[in-house]
């Protein structure tokens, strides 16, 4: 998936929502640890102090703009940890 205008009927992605979701097209589970690294490796600091929590309010936000066009989401995890995320 890549960014689209809303006149060609796709969802508009910012830069961060694009990088977020490369990793999941991959078509296997993708670790939060391994997100955060595609985030913020580039990041002086690393990122927030709370990355996994700034990833899952990105994936939060990336399922409403995504489920319009039939994508969904899935949170891989046991009980209320989350593990990782995938494309469905």
């Amino acid at each position: 998936m890549s960014a689209a205008t809303p006149s060609q009927g796709g969802p508009l992605l910012t830069a961060q929502q694009q990088a977020l979701i490369e990793p999941l097209r991959r078509g296997r589970p993708v670790p939060v640890k391994d997100l955060v690294a595609a985030l913020y490796a580039c990041r002086w600091d690393g990122g927030p102090d709370n990355a996994a929590g700034a990833i899952r309010t990105m994936i939060y936000e990336l399922r409403q703009r995504l489920a319009p066009h039939g994508v969904a989401i899935l949170t891989i995890g046991l009980g209320r940890g989350t593990q990782g995320y995938m494309l469905d």
